[in-house]
């Protein structure tokens, strides 16, 4: 994943935990969000699909698949759409859902949540996996420095 999406995924991450968190925490009298509220939060800004289409564009360009590996390539970007589509309907039936759900019921749908996720990524792993054995070395060494090298981005590097 490029570090945008990544950034995207995991504030949005820490968005739903936040919420989870101000929801368990929020006197009973809390009125729950309005229509316009909870219709805000589901435009189509919020739609992943988009952002996924963009990522699968650059990697395709950035990896220089060639038509052999289309088909492999193809198998993957399927994956990350198919991904994209299952956050995007799981995260917009939790903002339809948000107004009914108590505490316990908001902790559930966020753990679900992440467990979509995790199974999102047991699917993508294999898939790009797969891809990955048929790259050159160079689309490797690439790919490398797309997944590998931004995942630790920020992160404090070994000294040499």
């Amino acid at each position: 994943m490029r570090p945008n999406f990544r950034r995207n995924l995991i504030a949005t991450t820490a968005i739903l935990g936040l919420a989870s968190f101000a929801a368990s925490a929020a006197p009973a009298t809390t009125t729950p969000p309005s229509a316009e509220v909870i219709q805000a939060a589901a435009t189509p800004d919020r739609d992943m699909t988009a952002k996924v289409e963009a990522r699968i564009t650059a990697l395709h360009t950035t990896l220089k698949i060639t038509p052999a590996q289309q088909p492999l390539w193809d198998a993957f970007a399927l994956t990350m759409r198919d991904n994209a589509k299952a956050m995007d309907q799981a995260y917009q039936h939790r903002v339809t859902s948000m107004a009914g759900m108590n505490a316990a019921d908001n902790m559930r749908n966020y753990a679900d949540m992440s467990a979509a996720h995790a199974q999102g990524m047991q699917k993508m792993a294999p898939a790009f996996g797969t891809l990955y054995g048929a790259l050159s070395p160079e689309q490797k060494q690439t790919a490398d420095a797309e997944f590998v090298d931004h995942a630790h981005q920020g992160a404090d590097k070994p000294k040499t």
